[in-house]
């Protein structure tokens, strides 16, 4: 695998423009355990390749390895944060929910979920996260109310009408 790696690697400073390639050696410098360097290579090309308003799918992939890391720093998931607080702030909004989930800091969660649904009202993803972390907070009739409208917006997915349902028997709303 590290012979690979280094195949990747050769093969990125030939076309260090071509996200997929980079995504695919990060990861393989994630298999080999060589996560921090996965890291840095996310972020150098997330710096280099920033495109104000545009959303970039790799700054996903590396939220996910550094949520995934037991060894990333709160700091890590900040950094990236920032990088997208003028460029896309959905984004940055997006990874200070998942690092609020991360540490169960449920008014955070709620927060950064809200603003990220101010800009970008059509975000099931942080819909659903917010209702998650409404239940956490027993706020079951909140949830309820945030269910309901991933009910609406998804009539045909069976699973927001569960939890639509579980949410306002919580609530005692029958």
């Amino acid at each position: 695998p590290e012979r690979d790696v280094q195949w990747l690697q050769t093969a990125l400073q030939q076309r260090p423009d071509d996200a997929e390639l980079c995504e695919q050696t990060a990861r393989a410098l994630q298999a080999c355990g060589a996560g921090d360097q996965a890291h840095a290579l996310l972020f150098d090309y997330l710096r280099l390749h920033r495109t104000p308003g545009q959303e970039q799918p790799l700054a996903y992939v590396l939220l996910g390895m550094l949520l995934e890391d037991a060894g990333a720093s709160v700091e890590s998931v900040e950094l990236l944060a920032r990088l997208y607080d003028d460029d896309h702030p959905v984004t940055a909004h997006c990874c200070r929910a998942q690092q609020a989930w991360r540490h169960a800091d449920w008014a955070a969660v709620e927060q950064q979920c809200r603003a990220l649904l101010a800009l970008s009202p059509g975000s099931h993803g942080a819909r659903r996260l917010l209702a998650s972390g409404l239940m956490r907070q027993q706020r079951f009739a909140d949830a309820a109310a945030v269910q309901r409208e991933l009910v609406d917006a998804l009539p045909d997915d069976p699973s927001p009408a569960w939890d639509y349902l579980t949410a306002a028997s919580a609530a005692e709303d029958w």
